[in-house]
């Protein structure tokens, strides 16, 4: 060892602290070096090249030399110690060439604290800061920390730096705030605790800095931070971020921070399993959920997002605004949160903040949903929404807490109110198209005989007295072709526009232009959705089935897995028949794909309606022409499915006599065609014409022989087919 830290060549040297640093590692806790040794003869020489640094050339040595010191002094005690480490701080500002190497020292030396710590406060184990007067309390390492070199070491977080045009800016030195960080955290929990607030706001402040580079490096230094403590600190940090970073560009910033810290954190957490829901509860990462979100909608909707969208702004002088960290935010919380929606039904005691409830899962995906239940949403929302609700869906894909008990319900209760709309669109669909008829129906004014002291409870007993009222606001001219109420005048003017639909010979004849030219009667229940908002929250719920379908595997013989998923085939079927949006069609078709697999009970009850849908579909998209899009082959890959149901060879061989078949579970005779085939006679013609000129396309696809075999397989006679 002493020939080679003596040598001229430097590699040597560095050679020669290399084995020694190794020769300590190995030693353990029983050292083969003693006291002496190690503060009078090792520290010496490896603190040597510290100080005499001269050349870029000899960086490597003194790296080699720093990391020596650090692990002597592991081996030193307290006196030593305190000494080594006292006079380094009083000579960093004695030597300003080699402050980078004397920090870097410095910090290694804090790393290797291994001293016992008594403040002398009781309250150390019951969680509470010790005070101003018990701070002098405690033994001697304790009062030389707190006294000389904790203060000393926080007056180099920070250090002043002039630019090239002579303003002066504050810099972070992350190497100072993380060494800091790991003296805390040996220090007893209250003395953690008062410490860590202050720590944690100096490296805020430091990405207020108007270079980038300094920007960055105070990101990585409270990313680091936020790894290597507890995640019940969590909220701190993000309550530190935003006061700190409050507006401006520092928008920008703050959600470029929050992204790094989650990045940081999903690196090395993964959501615990859970056999209590009380614990569940108190996971600390979901408890900072709310929080996170409404840094995440101020970045997303707020003011960052009107600066961004601003014309003739440069985004480049802060790189943060490029992009939007926000929405691979989203998809991190996703990922990483318990997925337990169940946990909505329990009280919570002790509430998420700013939540009524303790599911991370609603906290995340209903404020979205609330701003698409906005009757004056903008349409620019209306796209955010859907950006953030699809990384979202693709957080929970990835999320290895997910099951199909958790996720069926979550699915069906959130997709099925912008589906089916409210309540009344569930009625008749006359009532529904009465209340949204195109003409304004005004309330007319009631002139009642009853006294005036009475016109309080007209309103209530209006039906009872409609003898004795008269409606003056409304004038009819004649009573001829009129109709008797409300409801039939309705009738009659939807007759009309269906009269008016009809196909006449000659030239006058109306030409249907569009894709609904084939249906352009469109119901009431298709409005509900197809309203863009609906759309939106729709395609949401069907990407997090498919995605649950498609990952999980079902186990058909599961009884209450089939009493879960059953709901969703009328579900599936009322999106196919009325959804113009393509991207829900293709989810829907693919979720049918793996429902019309499974032995479902409402496979015979669906089919009447979903495959006359398929065919419509088959004939709106053009099928004739192209099979090369996602819709004709999902259509295909449908109707293979359900044709070939075991359902239908079922009522094929068990089915009663025509005398018998005026029951309630009998089948409308058009879908029946001998009761093998979901499709009538006539559809099964139009479906085969298709076909006909799929198969001649030189590009051929498995789905449209598939659907050829499975009516083949049916033994169906028609000439067209053979």
């Amino acid at each position: 060892f002493f020939l080679n830290v003596t040598h001229v060549q430097l590699h040597r040297r560095a050679r020669a602290f290399t084995k020694l640093r190794k020769l300590i590692l190995s030693d353990g806790k029983e050292s083969n070096f003693s006291d002496q040794s190690c503060g009078n003869i090792l520290l010496p020489l490896a603190m040597h090249p510290v100080y005499e640094i001269k050349s870029k050339s000899e960086e490597a040595y003194v790296v080699e030399a720093i990391a020596t010191i650090g692990e002597i002094a592991k081996k030193l005690p307290w006196g030593k110690y305190n000494g080594t480490l006292q006079t380094l701080l009083n000579n960093l500002t004695r030597y300003p060439d080699q402050e980078r190497f004397l920090i870097a020292t410095m910090c290694a030396i804090i790393d290797a604290f291994h001293f016992d710590v008594d403040t002398g406060n009781s309250s150390d184990d019951s969680g509470t800061a010790a005070t101003d007067e018990e701070s002098t309390k405690g033994n001697g390492v304790w009062r030389s920390l707190n006294n000389r070199i904790i203060p000393k070491v926080e007056t180099f977080l920070v250090k002043e730096k002039i630019d090239k045009h002579g303003s002066k800016s504050k810099c972070l030195r992350s190497s100072v705030a993380l060494a800091l960080m790991k003296l805390f955290q040996k220090l007893p929990i209250a003395t953690f605790e008062a410490k860590l607030p202050k720590l944690v706001t100096v490296v805020c402040n430091g990405m207020q800095n108007k270079d980038s580079d300094e920007r960055d490096t105070a990101r990585d230094t409270i990313s680091k931070m936020a790894v290597s403590i507890d995640l019940k600190y969590l909220p701190l940090i993000l309550s530190s971020l935003s006061v700190s970073l409050c507006e401006g560009y520092k928008l920008h910033v703050r959600s470029a921070a929050l992204h790094s810290i989650l990045v940081s954190i999903s690196k090395s957490y993964a959501s615990p399993v859970i056999h209590a829901d009380k614990e569940a509860m108190s996971l600390p990462f979901d408890r900072c959920v709310p929080a996170m979100l409404d840094l995440i909608h101020q970045d997303v909707f707020g003011e960052a997002s009107v600066i961004k969208e601003v014309q003739n702004v440069e985004k480049r002088l802060v790189k943060e605004a490029m992009g939007s960290k926000s929405l691979d935010s989203l998809e991190i919380i996703a990922r990483s949160i318990l997925f337990k929606p169940s946990l909505v039904s329990i009280p919570a005691t002790e509430p998420y903040p700013g939540f009524s409830h303790a599911s991370p899962v609603h906290a995340l995906v209903t404020p979205l949903l609330k701003r698409l239940r906005d009757p004056d949403v903008a349409p620019s929302t209306i796209g955010k929404v859907k950006d953030c609700l699809n990384r979202i869906a693709l957080g929970f894909s990835h999320n290895t807490s997910a099951t199909y008990k958790e996720v069926l319900p979550f699915v069906f209760g959130t997709v099925s109110p912008f589906v089916y709309g409210n309540s009344s669109s569930l009625s008749k669909d006359g009532d529904d198209d009465l209340e949204n008829s195109d003409d304004e129906m005004e309330t007319p004014i009631i002139v009642s005989k009853s006294k005036s002291k009475n016109r309080a409870d007209a309103k209530s007993s209006q039906g009872k007295k409609i003898a004795k009222t008269v409606a003056v606001s409304t004038w009819i001219p004649s009573v001829l072709g009129t109709a008797a109420d409300q409801k039939s005048a309705f009738d009659m003017k939807k007759k009309q526009k269906t009269e008016l639909h009809k196909v006449s010979d000659g030239v006058a004849a109306p030409k249907l232009t569009g894709s609904s030219r084939h249906s352009p009667m469109t119901p009431s229940t298709s409005r509900t959705l197809n309203n863009p908002s609906n759309s939106c929250a729709v395609n949401f719920g069907l990407v997090l089935l498919y995605s649950c379908l498609k990952r999980l595997k079902f186990d058909s013989s599961d009884e209450m897995m089939c009493s879960m998923v059953d709901p969703y085939l009328p579900l599936l079927t009322h999106c196919v028949r009325y959804s113009n949006d393509n991207q829900a069609l293709v989810l829907a078709l693919k979720c049918l794909g793996v429902l019309l697999r499974m032995d479902l009970p409402s496979v015979i009850k669906t089919a009447k309606q979903l495959g006359p849908s398929i065919l419509d579909h088959l004939t709106t998209s053009n099928a004739a022409a192209s099979t090369q899009s996602d819709i004709v082959q999902g259509c295909f890959k449908s109707l293979t499915l359900l044709i070939t149901h075991h359902k239908f060879a079922a009522a094929s061989s068990n089915r009663k006599p025509s005398s018998e078949a005026s029951g309630e579970n009998k089948i409308s005779e058009k879908f029946q065609h001998d009761g093998a085939l979901p499709l009538a006679e006539e559809q099964m013609q139009a479906l085969l014409n298709f076909l006909h000129s799929a198969v001649i396309e030189s590009d051929h696809h498995n789905a449209t022989f598939g659907l050829v075999k499975a009516i083949s397989s049916k033994r169906f006679m028609s000439a067209e087919f053979y």
